[in-house]
């Protein structure tokens, strides 16, 4: 039997913009370090993504030291200081159904976002260092489980397998960035992160609890490279195969997942991972 491990271990520091693959990444009561700690808000303080603005595919940060430079096509290189938020206004925002507390960040950096999508009521919003967003109280109860920006859940996770499953129906390959999972496993079988309920990571004492898959939207349809939606095809085909009908209808790929344990442990890529259940 092939060994079980974790192949890839990717952090979206903006919300719904590029990702960053790492090496190793602390684990958070919130998720991977970094993960959807910015967000892009409306003039309302309501969050928006891909949905309306596939541009943000080709917004891509990278951390160094304290410091998140940002990149985007035909626009200069931005420097956001992961410190100092103390002198930045704190407003309340909206993300789902949920609200919380988020630091404004400057005007400079407001204006770079606004100038790329070409919106005057954008800005960018950071995820209070004191707030909390505890998540999907009605599946959990009051479990403690909590995140930052993202859709929910602390972190996702798919199998190579079942990319390249999908892979096998689509005129056009994709990989794994069309669903933005935050760890992407080696060594199961297409869709087996579905029937796993419990895994653990290495010795590093790290338990991740595999709860309920992913429900997608078009943002999948995106072309990471280019910043658009040419084709529904990768959408259309995911639903072909993957669709839930009844009380909680949904088109499904990937799973969501709670950190039992190893609050603060590092995962890294070839961790090994052992199912428990």
């Amino acid at each position: 039997m092939e060994s079980r491990n974790i192949s890839s271990l990717i952090i979206y520091p903006i919300k719904s913009c590029a990702g960053i693959s790492l090496h190793e990444a602390r684990l958070l009561s919130t998720g991977l370090e970094h993960d959807r700690e910015f967000m892009l808000i409306d003039e309302h303080g309501t969050f928006i993504s891909q949905r309306k603005y596939p541009r943000m595919a080709l917004i891509r940060p990278k951390i160094q030291g304290q410091t998140m430079m940002v990149e985007a096509p035909d626009m200069p290189p931005l420097d956001i200081p992961l410190t100092n938020d103390d002198e930045y206004k704190e407003v309340t925002v909206r993300i789902w159904n949920d609200t919380v507390q988020a630091v404004l960040q400057p005007h400079s950096v407001n204006a770079w976002f606004r100038s790329f999508l070409d919106d005057q009521g954008l800005s960018l919003v950071r995820f209070a260092y004191l707030a909390h967003r505890y998540i999907d109280r009605e599946f959990l109860g009051e479990s403690g489980a909590e995140s930052k920006f993202s859709d929910q859940y602390p972190l996702t996770l798919v199998s190579e397998a079942s990319i390249a499953d999908l892979n096998t129906r689509l005129k056009e390959t994709i990989d794994h960035t069309r669903f933005r999972p935050n760890i992407l496993v080696s060594g199961f079988a297409p869709y087996e992160e579905d029937l796993v309920k419990i895994l653990e990571v290495g010795l590093s004492g790290v338990v991740l609890k595999l709860i309920k898959p992913v429900k997608r939207c078009k943002i999948v349809n995106v072309d990471s490279e280019k910043g658009e939606i040419q084709s529904d095809e990768v959408l259309r085909t995911v639903a072909s195969y993957r669709s839930r009908t009844g009380t909680s209808p949904g088109i499904l790929f990937c799973m969501k997942v709670l950190i039992g344990s190893g609050i603060g442990a590092t995962l890294k890529v070839n961790d090994s991972l052992t199912v428990i259940e």
